[in-house]
C-alpha cells in the first residue's frame, strides 16, 4: 500500500485513489492467511510515532506476523509549513533509543507492550525514492540508505532504473562494511512499474518503469 494523506490541490484526483494504508491492510489481513502485507511506503513524519507503532504492532499480531513496514520521510512538500520543515523530515525519521523526537514525543518511564509476532527481524524496511537528478535528491537517497543499514531490516527502492538500483546497493554494502554490520538476512527490494504498450520501452523521467506487450511482460 502506498501512502498519501495530503496531495497538491491540482493533483487531488491522484491522492483520492490512495486509501489509508494501515486500515486497508487490516482489511486485507482478514481476507488472507499467507501473503505478506506491506507499506510501500508509509510517510512516518506525518504521524504520531507512538500511535503508528501501536497500529503496526497490532496489525502484525492480527495478521499472525505478516507485516512489513516500508518507511520513508516522503517527497511531497504539501502539509509542511516551510522548506526548512520539509528538509527536517529525514531527521525526524532517523532516531534511536527511547527518545523519538523532542518536538513530537518523548518516552520516559513508559513503554508500548510487545505485540509484534515476527519470529526474527525482517519487518522494517527503510525506503528510498524521489528525484535522482539533484544534490538534494541524492542526499535524501543516501539518508535512506543510512537508515536502512543502521536501523532497518532491509532497503526498499522505487522509481529507479537498474543502474540506479545497482548504485544504491553499492552504497549499502560500503556503509555496512564501515559500520561492521552483516547483511545476512538484509532484504533488498524494489518496486517496479510495468504497463502495456504496443512495443517495449522505458517510461523514463521521474517514474522509471517498463512498458511492453503482454507476452513480453510475462517473460521479463
Amino acid at each position: 500500500m502506498s501512502d498519501h494523506l495530503l496531495v497538491r490541490s491540482r493533483r487531488a484526483a491522484a491522492g483520492a485513489e490512495i486509501m489509508e494504508p494501515v486500515a486497508t491492510l487490516a482489511y486485507v489481513a482478514a481476507l488472507t492467511s499467507r501473503i505478506k502485507i506491506a507499506t510501500s511506503v508509509i510517510v512516518v513524519p506525518y504521524r504520531n510515532a507512538i500511535h503508528l507503532a501501536k497500529e503496526l504492532a497490532t496489525l502484525d499480531r492480527l495478521s499472525a506476523g505478516r507485516v512489513v513496514a516500508g518507511v520513508a520521510s516522503g517527497w511531497l512538500e504539501a502539509g509542511v509549513s516551510c522548506a526548512r520543515s520539509f528538509i527536517r523530515r529525514a531527521g525526524r525519521l532517523y532516531r534511536r533509543g527511547d527518545r523519538a523526537d523532542a518536538r513530537d514525543v518523548v518516552l520516559r518511564g513508559a513503554r508500548i507492550s510487545r505485540q509484534v509476532l515476527q519470529p526474527q527481524r525482517d519487518a522494517l524496511w527503510a525506503a528510498s525514492f524521489g528525484r535522482h537528478d539533484s544534490n538534494l535528491g541524492r542526499w535524501y537517497q543516501q539518508a535512506a540508505v543510512r537508515r536502512a543499514v543502521e536501523l532497518g531490516d532491509g532497503w526498499h527502492g522505487t522509481r529507479m532504473n537498474p543502474d540506479q538500483v545497482a548504485e544504491r546497493i553499492g552504497w549499502i554494502r560500503d556503509l555496512a562494511q564501515r559500520r561492521g554490520r552483516s547483511l545476512d538476512g538484509f532484504t533488498i527490494s524494489h518496486r517496479v512499474y510495468v504497463g502495456f504498450a504496443p512495443k517495449w520501452t522505458e517510461t523514463g523521467g521521474y517514474v522509471e518503469g517498463i512498458l511492453a506487450p503482454p507476452a513480453e511482460l510475462a517473460t521479463i
